[in-house]
């Protein structure tokens, strides 16, 4: 019995010492060889590559009937770029990639910096996702969705031969916003006569117009109100809820909401509605904010809502451009 018990042990301590030879190979016992994962391609970032897409000027807009440059950039995990590796680019219809283009079809191969370039426009206005990506294998994709703005120009007829508008997606259009227009938008500054309707806003008041003069010849200056003019082309009434503005001053964005509760506009008729736009305290502020008007050209996107005597509900929006700035309206 005894003699069993100790070649019981050997045979034991014999099995230990190979499972450890056999770990010790395969590196399993923190010694030997070492692992070697290779380049991980991971889409976004993560523990592996990159790659992004924006617009070469920043931002999200492109006008529409306009064009704006793009690019793609790609790096590895380390962050280096990643040269002349193939990107292919699709979009939502309603941006049309311009360049590069062949047969329908947008692909490029990165330059030596990791970037590839090209050109897109805007077919029509909406919001519309864009997509890029690496070649197979890479799993490499970014998407961003970029702001077709303003009205089609009357005559465009889009970018013959462009690629893209293959991803779904697109624009609804929906009758009653070509029964219910807005069909122009005007801004009323404070002038001479107090109603001077212009594109031109006045952003620092002249405390003295005239020096010569005794006293103080103040600059009309005060809050500015814009106006729209809304058209509905029915038989029959509409109700407009609320006009709504935008600014978008980067990275900073202005929005203004009026509630009207069922303003009617009688068939076949149009009304202007107006409301306030900046207002005055220490300085000249954004209607409802603290936000300084800045001196600047920017879109003023406004959107107005409403609805039908069924009961339908309508969006209307359009764009108007505003020139902020220091000028002079002494002589009014």
């Amino acid at each position: 019995m005894k003699t069993n018990n100790i070649s019981l042990r050997l045979i034991l301590a014999s099995l230990a010492l190979t499972t450890f030879g056999v770990l010790s190979a395969c590196g399993g016992g923190g010694t030997g060889t070492t692992t070697d994962n290779g380049t991980q391609f991971v889409s976004n970032g993560g523990s592996g590559s990159k790659i992004s897409l924006y617009l070469e000027k920043g931002g999200k807009d492109i006008p529409t009937a306009g064009q704006v440059k793009f690019q793609v950039s790609a790096v590895d995990p380390q962050g280096n770029p990643l040269d002349n590796i193939r990107i292919f680019c699709e979009t939502e219809h309603g941006i049309a990639i311009i360049e590069p283009t062949k047969g329908g079809v947008a692909f490029e191969h990165t330059s030596s910096s990791g970037i590839m370039s090209g050109v897109v426009g805007g077919l029509t206005p909406g919001s519309f996702l864009m997509e890029c990506r690496g070649p197979q294998g890479f799993n490499l994709v970014a998407r961003e969705t970029f702001r077709v703005v303003g009205d089609i120009p009357e005559g465009f007829s889009g970018f013959p031969g462009a690629a893209g508008g293959n991803l779904g997606g697109g624009v609804f259009t929906d009758p009653l916003t070509e029964q219910v227009v807005l069909t122009q938008i005007e801004f009323i500054t404070v002038g001479r006569d107090g109603s001077e309707r212009s594109g031109f806003i006045d952003n620092n008041g002249i405390a003295d117009c005239d020096v010569n003069t005794p006293g103080n010849q103040v600059e009309p200056f005060g809050p500015d109100q814009y106006s729209i003019t809304v058209e509905n082309n029915f038989d029959q009434r509409v109700s407009i809820s609320s006009v709504e503005y935008v600014v978008d001053l980067r990275p900073v964005q202005v929005t203004s909401l009026l509630e009207l509760g069922g303003l009617v506009v009688n068939g076949n008729s149009q009304v202007e509605l107006t409301g306030v736009f900046t207002d005055i305290a220490s300085e000249k502020l954004f209607v409802g904010t603290n936000i300084p008007v800045p001196s600047g050209t920017y879109n003023i996107e406004f959107t107005v809502r409403g609805s039908t005597v069924a009961g339908e509900s309508f969006t209307q929006t359009q764009s108007a451009t505003v020139v902020f700035g220091p000028f002079n309206y002494c002589n009014g």
